[in-house]
């Protein structure tokens, strides 16, 4: 779709930051592999190509948060050769990378100093530190330009979280402040300066999306209506503000505790100040999301809980509707079915503006919070307390095989599949993702140890994350808690430990699991001793 895309912009008088993917390193990605190389280098060579004669390209990005942890060289060394190749087939056009974040002490910096000389350019995704971005840049010794690639409202995996982790989203209003003010920090206050001056900037999000929730990164609505954020760059942008500028919300009120039983009310209150009359509020209720917004994946749309909410009421007293600043409320009634939820309040004025909302609540569940893990003896096997039944991701490629593998192993696994992922979790009960008792008392438990070893030369090296604990709050009944490790497999037995010191162990279900990602050639391992000490 990229041309047709570049055309677009082109008719539109914009140009385009043409973003060339290269894959994330990682157990699946090994840039070391000269094959994996070529693979990623060949694709930059492919793209500059074939869109190095388009008006609307204004630049080459090779990779995009490409370098994960930052700490590997050989990635770095690949960005380098795709700029060195889009320099020598369009030498008119700058290159840069995009990085997330900077590395803990500007240590991604350095490997590209160190690395990747034919870079002009660096780009930059922040947004819990976008405020000091700049600062922190030129101390980890970055001289070049810089770009900013991404940035808008603290990131989900930033925010506060509730009593039972839910992540706490910020008004439209407040995000349209930080937009503002992460602008003036990092971009416009940085243009002219003498040493890694920046050039501009990319907002996220010029659009909308589900990302945790529906909200969380537009800066529009799905029908169109703008938010704040679009005010805030508007007046950053061109210097001056819109004629018409967005409502502005403070945080939803609860008028009493976010939590409660099923059939319990409380009463929410959304002020709500400027915008041109008459304003509409729109509320609505959806479950929380079981799993929060991972590197950007795609998230189905969260469905609308129907009968939860009564006796809408803006500033003229009748239905949220048709008024102008004031306060805005709505009765809430948890639902029957345990759980985290989300209420939404939308704000929409005369002028096509908005202003949105939100605040999770959650349905209490007395009996699965009074439950614990039935008690167990100590040292406890996992094998025989826990069942391997829990499949997940690409499943059918993984073949298990329980207590009759070779040499002393309990366990045997082999994956066959090739850039995918797959586990499994031993669970208590048997097949069971949260919806039932069970579990075990595991308090006494000071580790989990197992050994682990390839089972055959070509598996040798590759990253496997062992665990326990992955049923998380938003489930009825979840493991009180959890804690991974990630394994590179050795030719020989070694033996992990995991340490449970300051973990909640009164209610472990599933007692062990396994996960990785598929290379180009199939993964088998061993486990045996698998055990709670």
């Amino acid at each position: 779709e990229t041309g047709a895309l570049l055309d677009e912009a082109h008719a539109l008088g914009l140009t385009v930051c043409v973003g060339i993917w290269l894959d994330h390193v990682g157990p699946e990605t090994d840039y070391a592999d000269p094959a994996t190389f070529a693979a990623q280098t060949g694709r930059v060579r492919e793209a500059v190509t074939k869109f190095r004669d388009h008006p609307a390209v204004l630049m080459w990005a090779i990779g995009n948060e490409a370098e994960g942890d930052g700490r590997d060289p050989d990635v770095f060394r690949a960005i380098n050769a795709g700029a060195e190749i889009a320099k020598e087939l369009d030498p008119g056009r700058p290159t840069l990378t995009v990085l997330a974040e900077l590395g803990e002490g500007g240590s991604k910096v350095a490997m590209l100093n160190q690395h990747c000389p034919e870079l002009d350019l660096i780009g930059i995704n922040s947004y819990g530190g976008i405020m000091t971005v700049a600062e922190r840049y030129r101390a980890a010794g970055g001289t070049r330009p810089y770009v900013i690639c991404e940035f808008g409202p603290l990131g989900h995996w930033e925010a506060g979280r509730t009593a039972w982790g839910a992540p706490i989203e910020a008004t439209s209003t407040e995000k349209a402040a930080r937009y503002r003010a992460g602008y003036e920090a990092a971009v416009a206050s940085q243009r002219d300066a003498a040493v890694a001056p920046c050039l501009g900037s990319y907002a996220f999000l010029w659009g909308h999306k589900q990302e945790t929730t529906a909200t969380w990164y537009g800066m529009l609505l799905s029908d169109g209506t703008t938010l704040g954020a679009v005010d805030a760059m508007t007046e950053a942008w061109t210097g001056t503000p819109p004629p018409a500028a967005a409502p502005r919300v403070k945080p939803l009120v609860v008028d009493g505790s976010s939590e409660g039983r099923a059939g319990e009310s409380r009463r929410l209150t959304l002020p709500v100040t400027g915008g041109t009359p008459p304003l509409r509020v729109d509320w609505a209720v959806r479950r929380s999301n079981e799993t929060i917004g991972a590197a950007g994946k795609f998230e189905e749309a969260l469905a609308t809980v129907d009968g939860a909410l009564t006796d809408a009421a803006g500033p003229g007293g009748g239905g949220g509707g048709g008024g102008g600043g004031g306060a805005y409320a709505v009765t809430f009634t948890f639902p029957e079915r345990p759980g985290g939820y989300r209420v939404f309040a939308t704000v929409r004025d005369a002028a096509g503006r908005g202003a949105t909302a939100n605040v999770p609540v959650r349905t209490r569940d007395p009996e699965a919070e009074a439950h614990r893990g039935a008690a167990v003896r100590l040292p406890l096997d996992v094998t025989e307390a826990y069942t391997p039944s829990g499949y997940m991701g690409h499943a059918a490629a993984v073949t298990q095989d329980v207590g009759s593998a070779a040499d002393g192993a309990g366990y045997r696994v082999r994956y066959d599949a090739a850039g995918r992922w797959a586990g499994v979790v031993w669970q208590h009960p048997t097949d069971d993702w949260g919806d039932r008792p069970g579990g075990f008392d595991l308090s006494g438990a000071q580790s989990l140890q197992f050994a682990v070893r390839a089972a055959d030369a070509a598996s040798v090296g590759h990253a496997v994350t062992f665990g326990c604990g992955l049923l998380g709050p938003e489930k009825r009944f979840s493991d009180s808690g959890a804690t991974k490790t990630e394994v590179s497999l050795p030719e020989g037995w070694r033996t992990v430990t995991l340490p449970l010191d300051g973990l909640d162990r009164s209610r472990i279900k599933t007692g062990f699991y396994w996960s990785l990602a598929g290379g180009d050639r199939p993964v088998a391992f061993e486990l045996r001793e698998l055990r709670y000490e």
